[in-house]
């Protein structure tokens, strides 16, 4: 017991206990709950812009769309033309997904920016530099495959594994599912996981992290 008694901290030193407690809370990044919500379309339309040369334009057309459909000769311009030009339009996350990793396949990549309709098939385009995160309620049926697209979608740094385990750990509660991606890439995410049929799935305003 002695032993024991000399490991004790004194009754003085309880507000330097509370100090130690601060100062490790400053490390922690913050929830992705403290931003905003950020209100978008169900389906929100996107632009598509290249970002590695394609060659043959056959892979992307059956997946480009919108209401004024980009022509094959549009598209042919717009590939030649050459990274950072826009070459068409999708509806939604789940075409966005399916165009991206079918162009990855072939060694070509893709990133994807908010509807412009005043920019043109074949013009350049800035990158979106706005930043997002997105919450939803965690649940046990999110699979690694789940996990594995989301990533792929965002360009995300967390492995498939540790993002489905952290929400399948999360069951019922409203979870940080990616933080401080593009907002393009999130609004895509956000579609592919509503239309997956995951509950409570929000765009929030990306929160700074904390030093």
């Amino acid at each position: 017991m002695a032993t024991l008694e000399k490991t004790r901290l004194p009754e003085s030193s309880s507000s330097t206990v509370r100090t130690a407690r601060i100062s490790t809370s400053k490390t922690r990044i913050a929830s992705a709950l403290a931003g905003r919500p950020i209100h978008l379309p169900k389906t929100t339309i996107l632009d598509v812009v290249l970002e590695k040369r394609i060659i043959d334009p056959n892979t992307v057309m059956p997946f480009l769309t919108g209401y004024q459909k980009a022509s094959e000769l549009d598209v042919i311009k717009a590939l030649r033309a050459g990274p950072g030009h826009k070459i068409g339009t999708v509806l939604g996350g789940t075409q966005a997904s399916d165009l991206l990793l079918a162009v990855r396949q072939i060694g070509g990549d893709l990133t994807f920016r908010i509807n412009d309709k005043s920019i043109p098939i074949g013009d350049e385009t800035e990158p979106d530099l706005r930043l997002a995160s997105i919450t939803m309620m965690g649940c046990t049926r999110f699979t690694e495959d789940d996990a594995w697209l989301v990533c792929e979608m965002a360009g995300y740094d967390e492995t498939p594994e540790q993002l489905s385990a952290r929400i399948q750990e999360s069951s019922w509660e409203i979870v940080n599912v990616i933080e401080q991606v593009p907002l393009p890439a999130a609004a895509a995410t956000h579609d592919l996981l509503r239309t997956s049929g995951y509950s409570n799935v929000t765009v929030r305003q990306a929160v700074p992290r904390k030093k």
